[in-house]
């Protein structure tokens, strides 16, 4: 019993070293804004991706009822996404982009 407790404690602090909440950054209000319309931060922070990633997360958004964005507030989205949550920074889920075979559109 002693060694579940020593593995939950080491998963929990493992998990732990990345913050729920949206990383500092150019950007950060505005995706806040966008995104936690429907999702809470918790949605966002854990996924990776790439720019096309994000782009192709963003535009399936719009099928779900996200209002459109201008090209600049979109840019702007993209740029904090791909740089804070990008697909170099490998902590809880695999990259988004390996799992588009598995959505159909």
């Amino acid at each position: 019993m002693r060694s579940f407790y020593l593995v939950l404690l080491a998963t929990s602090l493992l998990y732990g070293l990345e913050s729920w909440e949206l990383k500092e950054g150019s950007g950060k209000a505005l995706v806040k804004v966008a995104c936690t319309q429907c999702h809470n931060e918790r949605t966002i922070t854990p996924n990776r991706g790439d720019r096309e990633d994000w782009k192709a997360i963003i535009n399936l958004m719009y099928s779900y009822g996200l209002p459109k964005l201008t090209p600049e507030k979109k840019k702007i989205i993209l740029n904090y996404l791909s740089v804070n949550y990008n697909n170099t920074i490998f902590l809880r889920r695999k990259p988004i982009h390996s799992q588009w075979d598995k959505i159909n559109f």
